[in-house]
């Protein structure tokens, strides 16, 4: 949406969109035992061709069950999630803006 209005193109490269096991820190902050199984997604964000966020997100699957079943080329795992999980905390998001 940022992107949209400031007149630019929003696209993405998936990287990675998978199920693994949670480690103690991933497990701690989804609320799930280590070794539960997590999904995994890990997208580069480009304005205008050009990379501007590196997102690597872990979700817990009782939350967003169909996640991996997504093209997250059309529709951002951000936007995905607040449509089947709204927030009200953000466990499941870590992203990294390139510079």
């Amino acid at each position: 949406e940022d992107i949209a209005l400031r007149g630019h193109r929003h696209s993405c490269i998936v990287l990675l969109l998978d199920e693994v096991s949670a480690d103690n820190h991933c497990a701690m902050q989804l609320e799930r035992n280590p070794g539960a199984r997590v999904f995994h997604s890990v997208i580069v964000h480009m304005e205008d061709d050009v990379p501007i966020q590196h997102e690597s997100r872990y979700v817990n699957p009782h939350m967003a069950a169909d996640y991996l079943d997504q093209d997250f080329t059309f529709n951002t795992p951000s936007a995905y999630l607040s449509a089947v999980a709204p927030l009200t905390e953000a466990p499941f998001s870590s992203s990294t803006p390139l510079h």
